[in-house]
């Protein structure tokens, strides 16, 4: 199982097998293992960082996604 991040809206999943390339969010296919940094948002209302990053939903986001 690895990790790979959406380079559409930057939310960080587990993928079962490596053939899964669309993410559960957004519905793209642009799902890519190259990333690097990770923050978690639990409660984006009340965050400055998710405010900064433009996040609206709680979850594992990338910092840093590769193309």
């Amino acid at each position: 199982m690895s990790e790979m991040a959406c380079r559409t809206c930057k939310r960080v999943f587990r993928v079962p097998r490596r053939g899964s390339d669309v993410c559960p969010v957004c519905k793209t296919r642009t799902l890519t293992d190259n990333w690097n940094g990770l923050v978690v948002v639990f409660n984006p209302e009340s965050s400055i960082l998710a405010e900064k990053i433009g996040v609206k939903e709680p979850g594992r986001y990338a910092i840093n996604v590769g193309r």
